[in-house]
């Protein structure tokens, strides 16, 4: 998957989704003469980092031993490794997705560290990126109302939506006889907020998404004026907040202008929640050998169970031990015939 960070930079990462096997391959690769160590280890970490905070919070760490001390001769090695499936169900594991933001990033990497008999260290870092499933979403309505310039109630009908649905809501007057010219624009903007939180201090970058106009000018009193806003899904990642002090979260701006002047302004939170799609998780699908060993060991583990013989199952197998085997030739004669007998009872129709 291709991700792009502020600076504009396309970085492209191995991606993972929820109920997934991570695992790979692990080369190494000796030149010149062979190599002896005490060992490679894989971990698998993610991280939480600030530039502007000059701040890296780790929330994952994994390792496994690939081998043991040995060496190895000039040539390619390879070795299969596996950190286990990525699950929801384990709560020992924080479920954050991989985020590229203006003010932090949420990064997951694989460190191979070989370590040589010198007690020297050769260490790679390699990025991944790791989506788990979004929560199930809730539909809570939410309203506010101006008391200036005119009395005016605007509501939504939900605070929660996906990154590719569309906003409904409704604005109304319910100041009677307002004058004409008291306001001329009536403005919707959706607004993305990246904080992160280290000790006292706070750094917040803030993004208009987008923007319409809901209303021109100033209504009939009591007259309900219905307006949408479809949320661009490119450049809206899910709303999350993280134990670290690092959160992305959206709101709605209702703001009401004269002559461009901002007259009024009210705000309402809202969440964005990713839609789960996994179109590389089929119902039927070949296992790799390493999925195929997780999935054996499972099934290893089960105990057998001695099969009691049904009195009606015995009785159904009964009822074929007196049926006579036909001859195969005999079988085809007596198809044959009766096709031939429905060939004669059909009708030609002629055309002219």
């Amino acid at each position: 998957m291709i991700f792009q960070t502020p600076n504009g930079q396309n970085v492209f990462l191995s991606t993972f989704l929820e109920g997934e096997f991570l695992y790979g391959s692990l080369y190494i690769s000796v030149s010149n003469k062979r190599c002896e160590c005490q060992g490679v280890r894989m971990e698998l970490i993610g991280v939480i980092e600030s530039d502007s905070q000059n701040c890296k919070k780790e929330f994952l760490r994994k390792s496994i031993d690939i081998c043991a001390s040995r060496v190895f001769e000039i040539g390619d090695h390879v070795h299969s490794f596996t950190f286990g499936r990525i699950d929801r169900s384990d709560d020992t594991v924080k479920r954050y997705d991989t985020y590229f933001g203006v003010i932090g990033r949420i990064r997951y990497f694989i460190r191979t560290t070989l370590t040589r008999t010198s007690f020297s260290k050769t260490v790679k870092d390699v990025d991944i990126a790791i989506f788990y499933n979004a929560p199930p979403p809730f539909k809570k309505s939410y309203e506010v109302t101006f008391a200036q310039p005119v009395m005016m109630s605007f509501g939504i009908v939900s605070t929660c939506y996906n990154v590719n649905d569309v906003i409904h809501g409704m604005i109304r007057v319910e100041s009677p006889n307002p004058s004409v010219n008291v306001f001329d624009v009536t403005e919707m903007k959706l607004v993305k907020k990246e904080i992160f939180v280290v000790d006292k201090n706070q750094a917040e970058n803030v993004e208009t998404v987008c923007s319409i106009d809901i209303l021109q000018g100033v209504p009939e009193p009591q007259e309900p004026i219905l307006f949408n806003m479809i949320i661009p899904t490119e450049k809206v990642p899910a709303s999350f907040k993280t134990q670290e002090g690092f959160l992305l979260a959206y709101s709605v701006i209702i703001s009401v202008k004269k002559d461009e002047k901002v007259l009024a302004e009210n705000e309402m939170p809202l969440t964005l929640l990713k839609t789960n799609t996994n179109p590389r998780i089929e119902s039927k699908r070949k296992y790799t050998l390493l999925e195929w060993i997780d999935e054996k060991t499972r099934f290893d583990k089960l105990e057998a169970i001695d099969v009691v013989e049904v009195g009606l199952i015995n009785k159904g197998f009964d009822v074929f031990e007196n049926v006579e085997e036909k001859d195969d030739d005999d079988t085809i004669r007596i198809a044959q015939e009766e096709l031939d007998d429905d060939y004669k009872q059909t009708k030609t129709i002629e055309f002219e």
